[in-house]
């Protein structure tokens, strides 16, 4: 339960010159957030927690994970079900260990460890919630036209995050583990080959915990110019510059540095690159647009509106619309499927280049990449000529280049359109319409793949959509 989710709501408008043209706004808001409670409500019914094991479910398979009293060989006891107490299943481990009771517990001749978990923090939930903050000052500039130059700001609290604690840089070069499992010690086969396990401890796999443990902040500075529809115009133009930071983007990724699948390149964090300093993780979100500008115009041709005649029905009755939205790329982290910092798991960030941690590169860039045949494209030259010296990373230190700092590819589009319209009758009316979405037909490309030891780094392999033409015909009665 969470009791204290108090929602206070602030708000005023005010006219400081009492003539109905200037207007300064502004407020402040706390709004909570609950729908992600289905995600974990999904898994309410495996108690105490989730368990995805490599261990085939077959009844009475030796060393399988135990969810209820079993005896010495793993089968179920008959026992009554006990939540307290010294535990109980063989096997299960010390009671200084955390184990209670008889429902849960690891065979220690189990191999197979779980490759995904969910488990609640043991403190409880809480409810993440966003506070939101609004400041604007509107100016009419004629009858037709207003200028709004807005401040809006969004701290998010007490937000999502999943996490991997087994796990521990260097871990894999230790010469040692005391193994609680078998209650042996394990040690390196040879000199400097290292154990071969980042895990905390091993009787475990992924230990994904959740909680309500990181925040975000995001600005704005959003300018909008308005025009409505007086002699035939209208338009809005709009820019916004933002600024979006996060620990992550999204709670159910389970990529990067903790994950053996592929590399995101669009920098979703799953688990932090480091359980002990997940500041490491701070930086721009994964949708964090820094500049957005966008206009869109109607336009009524002023001749023969009337449309009389021959004539007026071809050429009279014309409306085109147009709509420019330009903006910045995404962000992206540049990573390597290699295990760098030495806690078991690919994917790790190298050291920061030479050049810096960011670098503003041109739409040509991400159609070149690192794939042609000669291997010299300006991708190639600037980023993978430095490969050997940003990943060679001291065993069990992390890479100092930061998640996101790099973007992909901008966007720019322009759609046109043309109405004709065609009075039949005062009743009747039919209208002709072709409308033509990125006219120009420019290439948009998505975020590269950022793996700096891929044959297809620094290469877009996805676009948005390319030029497309529609007519349509409306009849209105």
């Amino acid at each position: 339960s969470d009791r204290n989710n108090f929602s206070p709501r602030f708000g005023f408008a005010w006219d400081p010159f009492g003539k109905g043209k200037t207007s300064i706004r502004g407020g402040a808001a706390i709004f909570f957030e609950t729908t992600f409670w289905n995600s974990l409500s999904n898994s309410r019914w495996n108690l105490p927690f989730y368990s995805f094991n490599l261990a085939m479910p077959v009844f009475g398979f030796p060393g399988l994970p135990t969810y209820g009293p079993t005896d010495i060989n793993g089968l179920p006891s008959g026992a009554a079900p006990t939540h307290s107490g010294p535990p109980n299943n063989a096997g299960i481990g010390p009671a200084g260990a955390g184990w209670l009771g008889n429902l849960q517990g690891w065979l220690p001749s189990n191999p197979n460890l779980a490759f995904l978990t969910g488990i609640p923090d043991p403190d409880g939930l809480r409810s993440p919630y966003v506070i939101n903050n609004f400041f604007g000052i509107q100016q009419e500039l004629s009858p037709s036209t207003v200028l709004e130059v807005n401040w809006v700001g969004t701290m998010g609290r007490k937000l999502f995050w999943a996490e991997n604690p087994n796990r521990v840089v260097n871990g894999i070069n230790r010469a040692s583990l005391a193994d609680p499992c078998s209650g042996t010690t394990i040690t390196e086969d040879s000199p400097g080959d290292g154990i071969g396990t980042g895990l905390v401890n091993p009787c475990f796999g992924v230990l994904r915990t959740w909680k309500n443990s990181v925040n975000s902040s995001y600005n704005s500075l959003q300018m909008q110019l308005n025009r409505k529809m007086s002699h035939g115009l209208a338009f809005t133009t709009a820019y916004t510059w933002s600024h979006w930071l996060d620990y992550r983007s999204t709670w159910h990724a389970l990529t990067t540095s903790a994950s053996a699948t592929e590399f995101n390149s669009w920098g979703a964090s799953g688990y932090s690159y480091d359980p002990t300093n997940v500041s490491l993780e701070y930086g721009n979100s994964s949708f964090d647009i820094r500049h957005r500008f966008t206009s869109t115009i109607v336009w009524e041709l002023p001749w023969m509106k009337d449309q009389r005649g021959v004539a007026g029905k071809i050429f009279g009755g014309w409306q085109t619309n147009y709509l420019v939205s330009l903006q910045s790329g995404f962000p992206m982290t540049i990573g390597v499927r290699s295990d760098l910092n030495g806690d078991g798991f690919r994917n790790d960030r190298p050291n920061q280049f030479s050049f810096g941690n960011s670098l503003r590169m041109s739409n040509d860039l991400f159609v070149e990449g690192s794939g042609l045949a000669e291997g010299e494209s300006f991708m190639t030259s600037l980023f993978l000529n430095e490969a050997d010296s940003v990943t060679s990373v001291t065993p069990g230190l992390n890479g100092n280049l930061g998640r996101n700092t790099f973007r992909g590819p901008g966007f720019a589009s322009v759609d046109f359109s043309a109405f004709k319209s065609v009075a039949i009758t005062e009743r009747f009316k039919v209208e002709f319409r072709a409308e033509f979405y990125n006219l120009f037909n420019r290439v948009n490309l998505l975020p590269p793949d950022a793996r700096l030891n891929s044959g297809t780094f620094g290469l877009s392999q996805e676009a948005f959509d390319p030029r497309v033409i529609q007519f349509g015909l409306r009849m209105s009665f």
